[in-house]
């Protein structure tokens, strides 16, 4: 993580989140142009996240739900001012593409199987977002006319034009299921551990009730993305459960993935 000192006059917050700082140290630890991520030096440490008005409803909402569940931070405040603004404590641990980590890329695959599959073990009839497909699937929708895609990600699921891509989804949509408790961006930076033991789940705005296989199809992408090459891919699979994948719903999953891609990191 890096940080850069903070000068809390330079946020413009809200009174409320400013009286909980007080004169804490700050520092920037943004890896996202969509929101500021700002470090709380104060007891164990705390996160403030910034981003645009509504942007982090849901990520407040499903970090406290997998709170509950021992699975994420507690959420201490979350106000939607001019910004959204979101407290939540910090994790003991360190995120999965810490080099340590890294460096044992065997290891590595098999605890990031393992911790998905936890996730996916969890009860969900309590969860507050019920239907993940749904929703992306109306974003899928919403930006069909801009007939874009995320090039890499059709690639890796060997298709090409969006268009041909999208018709290739829509005839095969009964297939996606909301059968699991998903983080909805599983890759190894949103994973918290503490000597290759789990710490917890953070950046789960995206999370909810959807199909295991868009976490399956996240979790070999960014295994690939980090160590440029597919090599665990089988490894993944196979320590997370092969009587549990669905190559065809795994597919299904990547295309949904690069058709809700809107342009931005």
């Amino acid at each position: 993580m890096n940080l850069k000192p903070v000068i809390i006059s330079e946020l413009n917050i809200p009174p409320a989140i400013n009286a909980f700082i007080g004169n804490a140290p700050l520092y920037d630890s943004s890896c996202s142009k969509q929101a500021k991520t700002v470090f709380i030096d104060m007891g164990n440490g705390y996160f403030l996240k910034i981003a645009p008005k509504g942007c982090l409803n849901d990520e407040a909402l499903m970090t406290e739900y997998l709170y509950t569940k021992g699975l994420s931070a507690r959420v201490c405040d979350y106000q939607s001012d001019d910004m959204d603004y979101l407290i939540t404590e910090k994790i003991y641990g360190e995120d999965g593409i810490t080099q340590k980590y890294l460096d044992n890329p065997k290891r590595l695959t098999e605890v990031f199987a393992e911790c998905l599959y936890r996730l996916h073990s969890v009860g969900f009839d309590d969860c507050p977002k019920q239907n993940r497909i749904v929703e992306m699937w109306a974003l899928m929708e919403k930006l069909k006319s801009s007939n874009t895609a995320d090039p890499w990600l059709l690639e890796y699921v060997e298709m090409s034009d969006p268009a041909l891509t999208y018709r290739y989804l829509t005839e095969r949509r009964e297939l996606l299921k909301n059968d699991a408790l998903i983080h909805g961006d599983y890759c190894l930076p949103n994973i918290l551990l503490k000597d290759f033991s789990f710490s917890g789940y953070i950046d789960v705005g995206y999370g909810g009730v959807g199909d295991r296989h868009y976490d399956l199809f996240w979790g070999v992408w960014t295994l690939q993305y980090n160590f440029h090459t597919n090599d665990f891919k089988d490894r993944f699979l196979d320590c997370y459960g092969r009587g549990n994948v669905d190559m065809e719903r795994f597919k299904l999953c990547g295309i949904l993935s690069a058709l809700t891609w809107d342009g931005t990191e």
